[in-house]
């Protein structure tokens, strides 16, 4: 019997890598606009914080 073991490197995706840019301070000191750059600023981080944890799917299932 022989047994031959391959190891494979896991591509992460180039979509995985770069994360939603950070929104740009309102210019304006109202509630409405700090509320807008809040939500966009959260949505950035949610989107960041997803792609992280594809990638470390991604790189745990390597090491596996």
């Amino acid at each position: 019997m022989v047994t031959e073991i391959r190891t494979e490197k896991q591509e992460v995706p180039e979509s995985l890598l770069t994360c939603q840019p950070s929104p740009v301070p309102p210019e304006g000191d109202s509630q409405r606009q700090v509320a807008y750059f809040i939500i966009d600023l959260y949505e950035a981080g949610e989107d960041c914080r997803a792609k992280l944890g594809a990638v470390r799917k991604v790189v745990r299932e390597e090491q596996d």
